[in-house]
């Protein structure tokens, strides 16, 4: 009797542990794969112009990426549209087709989807991406799909992040930094979208530049240099992080009647 009970138990056990281990394995598999949905173009529409304030985080749920969305797939009015990972022996790691078709986006880097439009009857959608090497760190590229038609509008950028973006009338305003080292970050740039073409607003020429710096002193520049570390006890820099020192050479080249004090003498004996 005894034997009985103690098999009884035995099974008893086995049964119990197997159905645990069961859902475990369940759990951990519905928590690690989730397959994202292939998104409608509105869907898109709506979470480029969502905004990351939730009044209620328990009522709300996050809001998808737009280049998630990307990755899993858009129903646009040409078909579907989809950013793709190729192998890693190949020399492009992704790309962008649309109805399985390559449309001539081919970068090293995950393409980002910045922003969606709807630009009269044409979805029109920003993409961002790296093409390595140290020389640009960011392009842009749009592309415009009407029905069975579609078109690439040039790369571009200022190989800085786009800090605004701005549709109206048809046209797409897109501003980033200049990337212009005698002005900084501070000087913006702007290119203008419209059907398919890219056109950028004229940059600072050198009257505007000097403008910007002739209040200046030989002080305050030698003061801005050691901000950037690149004046270093009592010597001017002109390492490659340093942009080889033309900035401060441009704010220098720049002043009204300076006063010609050793900060003065110190930037004209580099600039020279």
């Amino acid at each position: 009797m005894k034997k009985k009970l103690l098999v009884g138990l035995l099974i008893l056990l086995v049964v119990v542990f197997i159905s645990v281990l069961y859902l475990f394995f369940q759990s951990k598999s519905t928590d690690s794969y989730t397959v994202n949905p292939v998104s409608e173009y509105e869907d898109v529409l709506k979470e480029a112009e969502s905004h990351l304030i939730i009044p209620n985080a328990e009522q709300v749920k996050e809001p998808v990426a737009l280049t998630t969305m990307l990755e899993s797939g858009i129903n646009t009015n040409g078909g579907l549209l989809l950013s793709k990972k190729m192998s890693d022996q190949a020399t492009y790691k992704y790309k962008i087709t649309l109805n399985k078709n390559d449309i001539g986006i081919n970068t090293v880097s995950q393409i980002e989807l910045v922003k969606a439009f709807l630009v009269e009857s044409q979805q029109v959608l920003l993409f961002g991406f790296n093409q390595g090497g140290n020389q640009c760190d960011k392009e842009y590229q749009f592309l415009a799909i009407n029905g069975d038609k579609h078109k690439l509008s040039k790369v571009f950028g200022s190989c800085l992040p786009i800090t605004n973006i701005v549709e109206s009338g048809g046209d797409i305003y897109v501003l980033m930094p200049q990337n212009n080292p005698y002005l900084g970050d501070n000087i913006a740039t702007t290119y203008i979208y419209h059907d398919f073409k890219i056109t950028e607003v004229k940059k600072s020429n050198k009257q505007v530049i000097r403008s910007i710096y002739k209040n200046l002193t030989a002080k305050q520049v030698i003061q801005m240099a050691a901000k950037d570390s690149c004046y270093q006890d009592g010597v001017m820099l002109d390492s490659s992080s340093c942009d080889g020192g033309r900035k401060y050479c441009a704010m220098f080249k720049s002043l009204q009647k300076p006063k010609k004090d050793s900060n003065y003498y110190i930037l004209k004996d580099f600039c020279s």
